[in-house]
């Protein structure tokens, strides 16, 4: 009686880990990785950009336990708040990989932060923090590049291997029949999506005006995946 109860505890503890534990595919995992990770690092890319007006000292208005300013150097404000988040975002990437591997519930912490909430906060405090310390007003071009990046993104990477039943994925009629045709278009939308979102962010960090070459890329990749399903799969159904 003891060992079945066991059993059905450990059964209960691997359904629970599977869902609170946001398991995903070890393909999956690894590009989610990736991506988060070059969200993390992006603002430092901004802080090189506007080194020029950052202060040599940063006042943060903080002390230490021994009473001391606590400011930062420049060089501390571009890459170590930036590295900061990186660094977080990857201890609960490997956390998750861990646990889904033990198929154990990861720590309260990582299952609230999950893959996305680390890096995302980082690089909007980052691109409200650099520009106010630097002295300056950026336009709305910038910001709307910022905010579309992460939501296509985060879009990307939710479409990237989804489920059948998954509440956004793209099913049309010609893939009714074929599951290869649902992954293979999902799949090629996700990371199309992706790719789209960091042309869009990494313009953003890089230049100044951001130029038309960028968007017109982004957007092509975002059109891209839908013909290139049916020619590969839509015309032989």
């Amino acid at each position: 009686m003891s060992s079945k109860k066991n059993a059905l505890s450990r059964s209960d503890e691997i359904r629970a880990a599977s869902f609170f534990g946001k398991h995903v595919s070890k393909e999956k995992a690894i590009i989610l990785f990736v991506v988060t990770s070059l969200i993390s690092a992006a603002p430092i890319f901004l802080g090189l950009r506007l080194k020029s007006g950052i202060p040599e000292i940063i006042t943060t208005g903080l002390t230490d336990l021994a009473g001391n300013d606590d400011s930062l150097p420049r060089w501390a404000f571009i890459y170590m708040i930036p590295g900061l988040f990186f660094i977080l975002n990857a201890i609960c990437h490997v956390q998750l990989y861990i646990h889904q591997r033990l198929s154990k519930l990861p720590p309260a912490p990582v299952r609230l932060l999950g893959r996305w909430i680390i890096p995302v906060l980082g690089f909007f405090f980052c691109v409200w923090a650099m520009p106010r310390v630097a002295g300056q007003s950026m336009p709305g071009a910038f910001k709307t590049a910022c905010i579309t990046g992460i939501i296509l993104i985060y879009a990307g990477g939710y479409l990237f291997d989804c489920k059948k039943d998954a509440a956004m994925s793209f099913n049309f009629k010609y893939m009714s029949r074929s599951e290869t045709a649902r992954k293979g278009t999902n799949d090629l939308a996700g990371l199309c999506f992706t790719v789209s979102g960091l042309i869009l962010i990494y313009s953003a960090m890089l230049m100044q005006d951001i130029p038309e070459v960028p968007i017109i890329i982004a957007v092509a990749l975002l059109i891209f995946p839908f013909p290139a399903s049916y020619m590969a799969y839509g015309k032989n159904r």
